[in-house]
């Protein structure tokens, strides 16, 4: 088993032959992006669920190349998910 740790976002993800597994630090409770992102009401229900389905999205994107032997670990690779995830933040939250 090969396990992958990413400069970023606490993304550490484990390859076993085409198979895998990743987690992250950028999922949260509805609690958490509520105290974090929200002031006034629980009305965002639906953003949250908005921005957690995008990560789950990313987080899979990343682990189908990490198991095609694509170099999840260069730094171009590395940027370009960081991009992505902070227009994520932008354009969600």
């Amino acid at each position: 088993m090969k396990t992958y740790k990413l400069p970023i976002f606490g993304i550490i993800v484990k390859i076993n032959g085409k198979k895998g597994k990743i987690k992250s630090d950028l999922h949260m409770s509805y609690e958490e992006y509520y105290e974090e992102y929200l002031e006034d009401s629980y009305d965002d229900y639906d953003k949250w669920l908005i921005y957690e389905n995008n990560i789950s999205l990313i987080e899979n994107i990343i682990l189908s190349h990490a198991c095609s032997g694509v170099n999840i670990l260069d730094n171009k690779y590395v940027d370009g998910i960081n991009s992505v995830v902070q227009k994520i933040i932008i354009e969600v939250i």
